[in-house]
């Protein structure tokens, strides 16, 4: 009896200690959200990337977003992010309009009462150059084109090679010679 109160014990312990590790954790994310959202995939460029903290900044608290393409490792971001003055929770960094295809990284740093916490997400923008219907159209149409100029000449090639005697028929198979 005495054993199982003591693996009750560890059991509450260790389950106590794992929710105040997780609420610790949860507690060091000062992001409460971001736009574009983490992991979103973007059919065209944003032209910023917005940041709102789950505590507004104080005076003496600092805040930085930089905004780097992944694959080239250039930073993408136009300035240094700023506050919003209406609402001192929310960071915008601004990013330039020909923003290219491929995977961003954002990283923040957010350094308030002698504590710095870090920490990242990313966003894809998909191909930003895109096939015009009207160029699907004309290429639909040269493809038919070029198939029934083959045909066509296919078809003259094969009438000529007949009516010039070209082309031989085959012989009549031939009757078998055998005893009536």
């Amino acid at each position: 009896m005495r054993n199982g109160l003591i693996i009750v014990a560890a059991l509450v312990v260790g389950a106590v200690s794992s929710l105040m590790f997780v609420a610790a954790v949860g507690a060091q994310n000062p992001i409460k959200r971001t736009e574009p959202v983490a992991g979103a995939v973007l059919e065209s460029p944003p032209s910023n990337v917005d940041v709102w903290l789950e505590e507004p900044l104080s005076t003496e608290a600092e805040a930085q977003l930089k905004v780097v393409h992944s694959q080239s490792g250039t930073r993408m971001d136009l300035a240094a992010a700023s506050l919003d003055r209406g609402d001192p929770t929310h960071l915008k960094v601004p990013l330039p309009r020909d923003l290219g295809s491929g995977k961003y990284v954002v990283s923040w740093a957010v350094f308030s009462g002698g504590y710095e916490t870090e920490g990242s997400f990313s966003f894809t923008v998909l191909n930003t150059s895109r096939v015009s219907n009207d160029d699907r159209v004309t290429v639909a149409l040269a493809t038919f084109g070029v198939a029934a100029a083959a045909v066509v000449v296919g078809l003259l090639a094969y009438l000529l090679r007949l009516r010039l005697g070209l082309v031989k028929p085959p012989p009549p198979p031939e009757e078998p010679h055998g005893s009536h």
